[in-house]
């Protein structure tokens, strides 16, 4: 519980990512509760290869996500790249807010989250992936060249996702 504090001016500069795959506040959340938290100023770029990307996680899984607000934030990588979340597995958003927020990457990029898709935690498909985002919104410029989403890059087949009472505004 963020308890409504706000973490500003934060910089990542993943300088040799070779071994990084998660980037973000937290690289990977799991089973987690986040909620009542502000991110204001933040940029995260990687100068190489980095497997996902997102101001709060670059992977989250089994996670609830309610009354969050990121602000001014700028997010350079190559791949799987979100506002809030970078790669999203059997979770929840809800008044979710990212404002102000500059997007770049090649694939998978979204204003909050890069990639929706059932893996667990040891990269192997599972049966059933769940995502329901709502009352959540993206506000800003998402710039890549595949798999571009307002609120999501991409979401896989096999995913039940459902969006509800969420919107974006912005350039693709």
């Amino acid at each position: 519980d963020g308890q409504g504090y706000a973490i500003k001016n934060i910089e990542i500069l993943a300088e040799d990512s070779s071994l990084l795959e998660d980037v973000g506040l937290f690289g990977q959340v799991s089973n987690a509760t986040v909620h009542n938290l502000k991110i204001d100023n933040m940029e995260l770029v990687s100068e190489n290869f980095v497997v996902r990307m997102g101001s709060l996680a670059g992977r989250a899984e089994h996670s609830d996500f309610e009354n969050i607000s990121i602000n001014n934030t700028s997010l350079t990588s190559f791949d799987v790249v979100g506002g809030l979340v970078g790669h999203l597995i059997n979770s929840d958003l809800s008044d979710v807010h990212i404002k102000s927020t500059n997007i770049t990457g090649v694939n998978s990029i979204g204003g909050l989250i890069g990639k929706i898709e059932p893996l667990d935690t040891f990269s192997e498909v599972i049966e059933s992936n769940t995502v329901s985002i709502s009352k959540s919104s993206s506000q800003g410029l998402i710039s890549g060249e595949r798999q571009l989403g307002g609120l999501v890059g991409v979401v896989n087949l096999s995913t039940n996702i459902s969006i509800r009472e969420s919107f974006t505004k912005g350039s693709l």
